[in-house]
């Protein structure tokens, strides 16, 4: 562990040996000759761009790079062959997941066999944005309005709110049951909180066996409608109030939609992970060592599924779904007291069905679908990177980290069993375009690994804040947590 390497810097002893381009991707061909040739040209283009810039820039030694290549290169064709597939992030309103790399203890000491973590995080505030990146209410994310008369289309007088709005409007043909008429501006709050355990088993000097349950409790409150048409015969507060409890006791009626606050709590999914944590010291005087990691697992259906009778459902795991979680990264101790580093999370999720809302007309907004119908979806790729700085053992074992995360996902896309269904509406809604969000992350933790004197169980603790400051068609918690860690 790093702590071992500040107290006993280790030389390196190995032949030396330069890393070059053409070498490294001869190298790539031969172990990853049968994956898709799209994996091959990343590793070219990625992979190989990194390890020589760290080559280059910090002088590592060859051999490091290439016998770190050589172990893991069955890692890399799994890898490469499932990302035919699709991605996604678990855990819901952004929260961090327990095994997230940034705020991880670190790992076992040399003779402990177990670690385990426990995790808490709290929602403080939650930041949303919409497709131009403004700060918006939560349920603005979509559409600042929504159109309500959209929702009944088709329905005529079997709607009471129907009724009610022509009622206004002197009878049908008065003019006041248009697109115009019908918008109502939704304005909620959401807030939440986690627990969550992880266990660790080293079963090989560089291997470990992960298992992580977490546990959310989410709620959505303050839940409003307000009347923003354009028509003043609506605009009495009477009127409004009348309009309001027709249209939601209608929507719970007639499409089963409570468009009021609800709360929800239970499991996340389990994930059972493999990772792979290798230093290499450099025994020099600037550049003391070299961290690898990389990550493959499995999660498993354990967590709730979105109600799709609520209105901004949240799922508490993947929706129904197994995925794959797998990631890695480098970290670089500069130093007695610098490490800075970078990593690259992703989950794997195969595409599911489920009962889901889907638009029937173009007048109808997002969070008024009234049509609930088994639809197969495919997942976009996401894609969450960090970068972080890190200043060890400052002040009697204390550590200080800044990192910076940002979370990317492409396009989903539905399809229904439907005959003669308009795919174009499915598809162009525009709760499935790209989302992506930005995160800072700090993390002060104390590890007596660092003492002079420390426990055989090697206590950690962590305080972490996690500040979302940007993004697109997202709503992101800011939380707080503490995280603590024994060895056994």
């Amino acid at each position: 562990m790093i702590s071992d390497l500040f107290k006993s810097p280790a030389v390196a002893t190995q032949p030396s040996g330069n890393v070059t381009p053409a070498g490294v991707k001869r190298f790539l061909n031969r172990a990853l000759g049968p994956a898709p040739s799209c994996f091959r040209r990343f590793c070219d283009n990625k992979i190989v761009g990194v390890l020589i810039f760290f080559q280059n820039i910090l002088s590592i030694k060859g051999y490091c790079i290439m016998n770190f290549i050589q172990k893991t290169r069955t890692l890399f064709f799994m890898i490469g062959l499932i990302t035919a597939g699709s991605l996604l992030q678990s855990a819901p309103l952004g929260f961090l997941e327990p095994y997230n790399f940034m705020i991880e203890s670190e790992p076992l000491l040399r003779d402990r066999k177990w670690q385990w973590n426990f995790l808490t995080q709290t929602c403080f505030n939650t930041e949303s944005y919409n497709e131009n990146g403004d700060i918006v209410n939560p349920l603005q994310i979509y559409e600042p309005q929504q159109n309500i008369l959209g929702m009944f289309q088709g329905f005529g007088a079997e709607s009471e709110f129907n009724q009610l709005v022509n009622t206004f409007a002197s009878g049908p043909g008065g003019g006041a049951n248009n697109s115009q008429n019908g918008l109502f501006t939704p304005t909620g709050d959401f807030s939440g909180y986690q627990v969550a355990f992880l266990s660790s088993y080293k079963f090989h000097n560089n291997c470990y066996f992960k298992l992580s349950l977490p546990v959310y409790n989410l709620q959505l409150s303050n839940v409003q409608w307000t009347y923003t048409g354009n028509n003043t015969t609506f605009s009495g507060q009477q009127i409004e109030s009348d309009l309001i409890s027709s249209f939601m006791t209608d929507a719970q009626n007639l499409f089963d939609l409570s468009l009021s606050n609800w709360k929800i709590s239970g499991l996340g999914d389990l994930a059972m992970l493999l990772d792979y944590i290798a230093d290499f010291p450099q025994g020099r005087p600037v550049l003391r060592n070299v961290r690898v990691h990389f990550r493959l697992g499995l999660t498993f259906p354990t967590g709730l599924v979105a109600d799709e009778n609520l209105i901004m459902p949240q799922a508490l795991g993947a929706d129904g779904s197994m995925t794959l979680p797998f990631g890695g990264g480098l970290d670089i101790n500069l130093g007695r007291y610098f490490q800075c580093g970078f990593r690259g999370q992703f989950n794997y999720i195969w595409g599911n069905e489920k009962l889901r809302r889907i638009p029937t007309f173009d007048s109808q907004t997002t969070l008024m679908f009234p049509t609930l119908t088994p639809t197969f979806k495919n997942y976009g790729m996401t894609q969450t990177f960090d970068l972080y700085m890190q200043i060890y053992n400052v002040i009697s074992a204390l550590s200080f980290k800044v990192a910076y995360e940002y979370y990317f996902k492409a396009q989903d896309s539905l399809s229904v069993n439907l005959p003669g269904f308009n795919y174009t509406l499915l598809n162009t809604n525009i709760n499935l375009d790209e989302i992506t969000r930005h995160n800072m992350i700090l993390l002060l933790s104390f590890d007596s690994g660092f003492l002079k004197k420390f426990d055989k169980t090697h206590p950690q603790v962590g305080v972490f804040v996690n500040l979302p400051f940007n993004g697109s068609f997202a709503t992101s918690a800011a939380t707080a947590g503490v995280q603590l860690s024994l060895d056994w």
